[in-house]
C-alpha cells in the first residue's frame, strides 16, 4: 500500500478565510480480503474556515482507477460472471465525484483526546455530469465525544457514532460498457465495511457485514476420510451445485470468508479509559454495528453484532501504543457458498452452491474448551486511540 501526492495551496483566496488547493496523486491500496485498488488523478478544492478548527470544503476529484480482484469478487459484488465482461471491469474506469465536507474539532489532543468533541459530514455525488463512470450518491457522518473524570483527565469516557448511506445510479452499468438491464453497480471503495481496530474490535478487518464463503471445487467434493483414504462428500458424477457444503468430509479451513460490503452502515462505540500506572492506561469497551445491503442476489439483508473487550495503552512520544482484545460472543453464521470450476470447453465459471454452509470456524475445527475460548478473541495492535 502506498500513496504519493503533491499539493499547491493559495491561502486567502479572495477572502482571508478561504484556501484554494490543487493536488495530483497516485496510490495503490490493499483492502484486506477484498481488492487491490489503484488510482491516479487530480483534485481541486475550495476550503473556508467557518470557525476555529471548523473548515468546510467543496471539491472535485478526477481519478482513473483500476480494481484488481479475482473472478469470484466480480461475480458476487458486480453480478458479472462471464470472463469477457470481467475483463472489461478490470480496465481503467473513471471515479470522479463532486464532494462537500464539513469538519469540526473541539478536542484537546489529536492523538489521545480527553475532553471535547469532533464531528464530520461528507456528501458525494458522481454522475455523467462529473465525468464519472461509477455513478452514485453517498453521505457519511461521524461524531465523537469525550467526558473527563478526575483532576488530570486520565479517566475518560469516550463515545463515537458513525452512519453512512450510498446508492448507485442506474446509468452506471451502461457507462461501464455493460448491459443496461444489469443492476446498478458500486465501486468497492464506496461500499461500507465494518470490523477492525477502529470500528468493531471483536472482528477482523472488514469482516463484519454481508459475507460469502469461497472454496476450491476439489475441496467441496471432500476427497478424504478419517483414515486418509479417498472418500467423496460429493461424487464426481453429481452436479457440483448440489453438493452439500456441510458434509463432515469437508474441512472448515478450506472455506475462505469474503466480505461483500454494504450500502448502509451504523456503528457505535463506548469506551472507558483509566490509568494503570504512570505510562500505561487501561480500557474497557463495547462496540456495535450493523451493515446492510445485499450482494448481487446472494445476501438478502445485513449483519449486526455487539462485541465487548478490553485493552491497554502505553503512552509513548508518538502517541498511545494500543493493544485491544475484542470478544465475539457468537461465531456461527449461515453463509452462501461459491466456487469456481472449469467447464468442458476449458472456460472458468463461477457458480453458487445451492445449499448454504453453517459456518463455525472454531467449533468445526474440533478445538478444545481453551481453543474455543481463544477463538472468540481478536487481537488488534495499533498506534493512537481508536477514536
Amino acid at each position: 500500500t502506498w500513496l504519493a501526492s503533491a499539493e499547491l495551496q493559495q491561502p486567502a483566496f479572495r477572502a482571508a478565510s478561504n484556501t484554494l488547493g490543487f493536488s495530483v496523486f497516485a496510490h495503490r491500496r490493499i483492502v484486506p480480503a477484498i481488492v487491490i485498488d489503484r488510482g491516479v488523478g487530480a483534485e481541486v478544492a475550495l476550503t473556508r474556515r467557518l470557525d476555529y478548527r471548523s473548515p468546510a470544503s467543496l471539491g472535485y476529484r478526477f481519478e482513473v482507477t483500476t480494481v484488481e480482484a479475482g473472478d469470484l469478487y466480480f461475480c458476487v459484488n458486480f453480478g458479472v460472471c462471464d470472463l469477457a465482461t470481467i475483463s472489461t471491469l478490470r480496465q481503467r474506469q473513471r471515479l470522479s465525484p463532486l464532494e462537500l465536507s464539513f469538519f469540526t474539532d473541539r478536542s484537546d489532543d489529536p492523538l489521545a483526546p480527553t475532553t471535547g468533541y469532533t464531528a464530520r459530514l461528507d456528501i458525494e455525488h458522481a454522475s455523467g455530469a462529473t465525468l464519472s463512470d461509477f455513478r452514485y450518491n453517498r453521505i457519511t457522518g461521524a461524531a465523537t465525544h469525550y467526558i473527563p473524570f478526575g483532576v488530570r483527565h486520565r479517566r475518560v469516557l469516550a463515545g463515537r457514532v458513525r452512519a453512512g448511506w450510498v446508492r448507485p445510479l442506474d446509468t452506471t452499468a451502461p457507462a461501464l460498457g455493460l448491459d443496461e438491464q444489469r443492476e446498478a453497480l458500486l465501486h468497492p471503495r464506496k461500499r461500507f465495511y465494518s470490523g477492525g481496530s477502529r470500528t468493531v474490535r471483536g472482528y477482523g478487518e472488514n469482516q463484519l457485514g454481508p459475507r460469502i464463503l469461497t472454496i476450491a471445487p476439489e475441496a467441496l467434493r471432500g476427497l478424504r476420510d478419517e483414515n486418509g483414504e479417498a472418500a467423496y462428500a460429493c461424487p464426481p458424477a453429481q452436479e457440483i451445485t448440489t453438493c452439500d457444503p456441510n458434509a463432515e468430509e469437508i474441512d472448515v479451513d478450506d472455506f475462505q470468508p469474503r466480505p461483500l460490503g454494504g450500502r448502509s452502515v451504523l456503528e457505535a462505540n463506548l469506551e472507558y479509559r483509566f490509568p494503570m500506572s504512570r505510562q500505561v492506561n487501561g480500557a474497557v469497551f463495547v462496540d456495535g454495528a450493523i451493515v446492510r445491503g445485499r450482494g448481487i442476489g446472494l445476501v438478502a439483508d445485513g449483519h449486526a453484532a455487539v462485541t465487548p473487550g478490553f485493552g491497554v495503552r502505553y503512552r509513548s512520544p508518538v502517541g498511545p501504543i494500543r493493544a485491544d482484545l475484542g470478544i465475539r460472543p457468537t461465531l456461527v453464521e449461515t453463509l452462501p457458498v461459491v466456487t469456481e470450476v472449469v467447464d468442458e470447453e476449458g472456460e472458468r465459471r463461477v457458480i453458487r452452491v445451492q445449499m448454504p454452509r453453517r459456518y463455525d470456524p472454531v467449533g468445526d475445527a474440533g478445538r478444545g474448551i481453551v481453543g474455543q475460548v481463544l477463538g472468540r478473541l481478536t487481537l488488534h495492535l495499533s498506534i493512537g486511540e481508536p477514536f
